[in-house]
């Protein structure tokens, strides 16, 4: 007979999709550095990185690697990547799976100490370690499936799907932050006054 389902409008190209999408989130260690990677190479495409041996490249690292040895992912396979992009304009710091983190020389010069550089970092190693990069980009999948199935009229759902963490997983983020910020020594109170300005 002519069946349930989806109708005309599935797409099984989407549907491979959407299941490898699932696949990516069992990622190891391996696949996480991979499509890391990946999204770094995009990132830096977009943007000027400072040299590696800019004695700011050489400090930020040295804070990441303290934050990331009382972090879940501290042991991968591989060091984390931590780069930072010459743009004095943004304040700002990312991070993609697999251990890749970045900051902006515009953080560098917003930041008042140390203590509020090393929430910020530990906010982001929080991402890694959440997993939170991973999971958007399987959300976003899943979004591109169901508005191929299913069609967009249900625009501002997938639009806040597909547009980065929303608060919840922000605050996660935060609270572990402050968490992994404090057990490696630093005052945890300094994430406070950088959300706050």
């Amino acid at each position: 007979g002519k069946g349930g389902g989806l109708g005309s409008g599935f797409n099984m190209g989407m549907a491979k999709d959407l299941i490898e999408a699932k696949e990516a989130s069992n990622l190891g260690p391996v696949g996480r550095y991979v499509l890391g990677r990946e999204l770094s190479a995009r990132l830096l495409g977009a943007n000027k990185a400072v040299a590696p041996g800019d004695p700011r490249v050489g400090y930020l690292r040295k804070i990441a690697l303290n934050l990331m040895v009382n972090s879940r992912y501290y042991g991968n396979y591989k060091d984390p990547v931590v780069v930072l992009l010459n743009d004095d304009e943004i304040i700002n710091a990312y991070a993609a799976p697999g251990g890749f983190v970045f900051a902006t020389t515009g953080l560098l010069k917003f930041v008042k100490n140390e203590d509020e550089l090393a929430f910020v970092l530990a906010h982001e190693i929080a991402h890694i370690e959440l997993d939170h990069g991973l999971n958007a980009i399987v959300q976003g999948k899943g979004g591109q499936f169901a508005k191929e199935a299913f069609g967009s009229s249900s625009g501002d759902f997938f639009s806040m799907m597909e547009n980065g963490y929303g608060k919840d997983i922000e605050a996660e983020a935060d609270i572990r932050g402050a968490e992994l910020a404090a057990i490696t020594g630093y005052n945890y109170q300094a994430g406070i006054a950088i959300i706050e300005r």
